[in-house]
C-alpha cells in the first residue's frame, strides 16, 4: 500500500497568471533613501538604502545599509515611474490630513 503525501499548501500554483508559490519568496524591501543612480549600456541602476537604529555603548545611533540594487531596462523604468505617479495620485486624493509629514532621519554618528 502506497503512502499518500500530506498536502501542506492550499495556495494554487498559478492564479491570475501569478505564481502564488513563487511570489511567497519575493522580498519586501523597505527603502528610506536612494543615494546613487546611473545608466549604463541601456540599463538603469538605482541603489536603495535603509536606516537602522541600534544602541552602541548605551547610546542610540544609526547607520545606513544598502538593501537592494535595482537594475532595469528602459521599459521597466518607465513602468516604475508610472507606478510611482499612480501612488502619488492616490496620496493627493486622500488629502493632507492623511499624508504624514516629510521626515529627515537623524544624523549618522561616527
Amino acid at each position: 500500500m502506497a503512502i499518500e503525501p500530506t498536502r501542506t499548501e492550499i495556495i494554487p500554483s498559478v492564479r491570475g497568471n501569478v505564481s502564488g508559490i513563487a511570489s511567497a519568496n519575493a522580498p519586501i524591501i523597505f527603502i528610506d533613501e536612494y543615494p546613487n543612480s546611473g545608466y549604463y549600456n541601456g540599463i538603469a541602476h538605482i541603489t536603495c538604502e535603509t536606516i537602522r537604529f541600534m544602541v552602541v555603548d548605551g547610546v542610540t545611533t544609526t547607520d545606513r545599509v544598502i538593501v537592494a540594487h535595482l537594475r532595469m531596462n528602459l521599459s521597466a523604468l518607465a513602468a516604475l515611474k508610472q507606478a510611482i505617479a499612480n501612488v502619488e495620485l492616490m496620496i493627493s486624493s486622500v488629502g493632507p490630513e492623511h499624508t504624514p509629514p516629510a521626515h529627515q532621519p537623524p544624523p549618522i554618528r561616527k
